[in-house]
């Protein structure tokens, strides 16, 4: 489970510097700004979402805003330090993220350049310029497809979950985390591969399943909405109507066996 941390998703948050931390080791979190972790000496683990990397001397990695990410060191003779910082200071980067495009997080950074960092601190626009060094770095890493998309067929993968789990209490922030996506970036994956939105598509799984149980007359009404996985009968009837034109009723009426 994950911790979700206010104190640094609140509006008016700038920036919150760590001290050097030996043998760094912190639970699953999240929060709405940027994370920026180095490592002066040793290893650590860092999960983010379903991806494990591991950062060794003179490496940083920029966690983008609302990913789960935790650490994990190995031993007590890894020596690192975390900078924290609101969105506003890497604009570019974050409208990336936004947008779906994830880069290859991990960058080589030499000690100097993120020491400038620290000292920069109190001052805003020297503190900017300095993540500016680390975002060139960022920038000019690869895209990584993540999850589902590297595994196989997006699209197959997707309709296969649907088609199983479709009855279930599910939405796009729970799909997206059973598939190792960001919510943001399924949504765009769908519009790209169904031309729909991630509630039009699971609407119309049901609906389907929907039709099919109309077809029994032993089957109420509210048994068949409940069946196929609506949670009221004014949903269910309509998006039966934006889908097939008729209300389950007239479709009832129609398709007797």
């Amino acid at each position: 489970m994950a911790v979700y941390e206010k104190y640094r998703s609140r509006k008016g948050f700038y920036k919150s510097i760590l001290d050097m931390t030996r043998g760094m080791t912190f639970h699953a979190h999240l929060h709405t700004s940027f994370e920026l972790f180095y490592v002066f000496r040793g290893t650590v683990f860092v999960r983010v979402e379903q991806e494990e990397y591991s950062l060794k001397e003179g490496q940083s990695i920029l966690i983008l805003p609302n990913l789960i990410h935790e650490y994990r060191s190995d031993g007590a003779d890894s020596l690192s330090q975390l900078a924290i910082f609101s969105v506003e200071y890497l604009p570019e980067i974050f409208r990336e993220g936004e947008s779906g495009l994830f880069r290859y997080p991990i960058s080589e950074l030499a000690e100097e350049d993120f020491r400038r960092l620290i000292d920069a601190q109190e001052d805003h626009y020297l503190f900017r310029a300095a993540l500016y060094r680390v975002a060139a770095r960022y920038a000019k890493n690869a895209p990584i497809p993540l999850a589902a998309e590297r595994n196989g067929n997006f699209a197959l993968w997707l309709s296969d979950y649907l088609e199983n789990h479709f009855k279930e209490k599910i939405d796009e922030k729970s799909v997206a985390k059973a598939m190792g996506y960001h919510p943001r970036y399924l949504s765009l994956l769908i519009n790209q591969n169904f031309g729909v939105s991630f509630k039009t598509l699971l609407n119309e799984y049901r609906i389907r399943a929907a039709q099919q149980l109309l077809t029994d007359k032993k089957k109420s009404i509210t048994q068949v909405y409940t069946d196929a996985g609506f949670e009221s009968q004014n949903t269910f009837n309509r998006n039966f109507k934006l889908f097939t034109g008729v209300t389950p009723r007239e479709y009832r009426n129609k398709n007797r066996p």
